[in-house]
């Protein structure tokens, strides 16, 4: 029976793969509608009106799924200067205290993020743009962002802590997610 961090890490990795395209066609996206908006102005003397909303909510689902791959990678922002210095069970402390601090903050915003959706949608809630977009939509990519964050600090957690009580010191990256 393997141990659950290698199971659990196994079944992220797809997961951060497909974020990570996911993010790359949302970027497409972005390129495109702005690009879009830039010719209809120029050529046609007309907007679309929904550019700068729509990019914006794009960027916005573009950042929040980038986090777990971010996250994975080794590449979330981290101070480290310190911790190196400890013993490395020490650092496996610390390494899953923090993990559990991320995880449990990025479920409480999840919580609040939901709520927000929610209420929006209870009040139909419409965007002040031409399109009149239910807020609803846009909101709900926020607290999908925002578990998959904490699933993937239990993630980061569970493979630095065992790693470090190991006694392997940590590696610079966990993981490449584009191979």
């Amino acid at each position: 029976m393997k141990p659950l961090a290698t199971c659990f890490q196994r079944g992220m990795r797809p997961l951060s793969r497909l974020l990570m395209v996911l993010s790359a066609l949302l970027l497409t996206g972005i390129v495109v509608l702005m690009n879009l908006e830039v010719f209809t102005r120029y050529f046609l003397n007309s907007s679309i009106h929904i550019a700068d909303e729509y990019a914006g909510y794009m960027f916005c689902a573009l950042t929040l799924l980038s986090f777990l791959p971010t996250l994975r990678s080794g590449r979330f922002l981290q101070i480290t200067g310190a911790i190196r210095k400890m013993p490395l069970r020490v650092q496996a402390l610390a390494e899953a205290i923090a993990a559990a601090m991320g995880a449990g903050l990025s479920a409480v915003f999840a919580w609040v993020t939901a709520w927000q959706a929610w209420q929006s949608y209870e009040f139909d809630s419409v965007s002040l743009s031409v399109a009149e977009t239910p807020l609803a939509i846009p909101q709900a990519i926020l607290p999908i962002g925002f578990v998959l964050l904490a699933l993937g600090f239990i993630d980061f957690g569970l493979t630095r802590a065992s790693q470090l009580w190991r006694g392997q010191p940590i590696q610079e990256h966990i993981e490449h997610v584009v191979d």
